[in-house]
């Protein structure tokens, strides 16, 4: 499902970037890795779960309380990054509009596996904005991941998005942003779908 483009606070948090090193190193699981399928088809359910909701009105949402987001990033780059797909969790702070999170156990289109993970972090919720014009949320994305070969891609970006429903039971937005690879560096770009 194609998100539809509106004027992005992910420029403005590019420039953040700047004083930005930290990289994530993602943490170990022993559960199974899901397959880069299996990670599409639960990207797909949300998507069908959403049919019919409505973009949150910003200035509905909670000023009280955290709510925490589980779903599927997808994203590639067309050129030097493989499309994979991932594990994503935003952890929402309403009562100091904040959001942070981490996205893990990607999977490439071809099944290669990549160990690390990407952070979520130094993101805002808005609520005094035009949804329709504006994302109400949005937050750096950097780190790290590595494929099976040992190459590494270094990833400098940002993440935007919307809740879905008067209950905001879902959070979906896109990505993007620079990505170093082992030939050199590309942009990615890509979306994601989240559950409460």
């Amino acid at each position: 499902m194609a998100i539809e483009i509106r004027t992005t606070v992910l420029a403005a948090m590019s420039l953040a970037l700047a004083g930005c090193d930290d990289v994530a190193d993602g943490g170990g699981s022993n559960e199974p890795r899901p397959t880069y399928a299996a990670l599409v088809a639960d990207q797909d359910a949300l998507y069908d779960e959403t049919v019919g909701l409505s973009y949150t009105d910003p200035s509905t949402l909670p000023i009280t309380g955290s709510a925490n987001y589980e779903g599927v990033m997808t994203m590639g780059s067309g050129g030097a990054m493989p499309e994979m797909a991932g594990e994503l969790t935003l952890d929402m702070n309403f009562a100091d509009s904040s959001l942070s999170g981490g996205a893990s156990n990607f999977v490439t289109e071809d099944g290669e596996e990549m160990t690390g993970s990407l952070d979520v972090a130094s993101g805002r919720i808005l609520t005094d904005i035009d949804v329709s014009e504006d994302y109400t949320y949005g937050a750096l994305l950097t780190g790290q991941l590595e494929d099976e070969a040992g190459g590494d891609y270094d990833f400098a970006g940002g993440l935007a998005g919307d809740f879905l429903g008067e209950d905001h039971s879902h959070a979906e937005g896109i990505v993007e942003g620079t990505v170093m690879t082992p030939d050199g560096v590309d942009y990615f770009e890509g979306e994601f779908i989240t559950e409460r």
